[in-house]
């Protein structure tokens, strides 16, 4: 069971071309992950992903790995926090029912 989600990471030092394609190529490569756009003039990047497969918080886990830096500030930190509780329950909810 499929559920596609697309969210937005704003990321605080993605300076170039060559931070795109790094950030692009590491998130692809998840398992997961459909597709990837990135724009470091605004410092967006674009992930739509199967939350059955992965979270937010993998793939935000996974772009600091790399060496970059999620935007961190109050609101943020809120809005980020209630995207994985959310996704936990429905990741969760998902699972009870392929195990049905």
């Amino acid at each position: 069971m499929e559920s596609i989600k697309k969210r937005t990471i704003e990321v605080d030092n993605m300076v170039c071309d060559g931070c795109e394609q790094k950030i692009k190529e590491a998130l692809s490569r998840m398992p997961g992950v459909k597709q990837v756009g990135t724009d470091y003039k605004e410092g967006k990047v674009i992930v739509i992903y199967d939350l059955s497969q992965t979270e937010l918080k993998s793939i935000e886990n996974k772009v600091r790995e790399i060496g970059y830096s999620i935007k961190e500030n109050f609101i943020t930190k809120l809005e980020r926090a209630f995207i994985h509780f959310l996704e936990e329950n429905e990741k969760s909810s998902i699972n009870q029912k392929a195990s049905a």
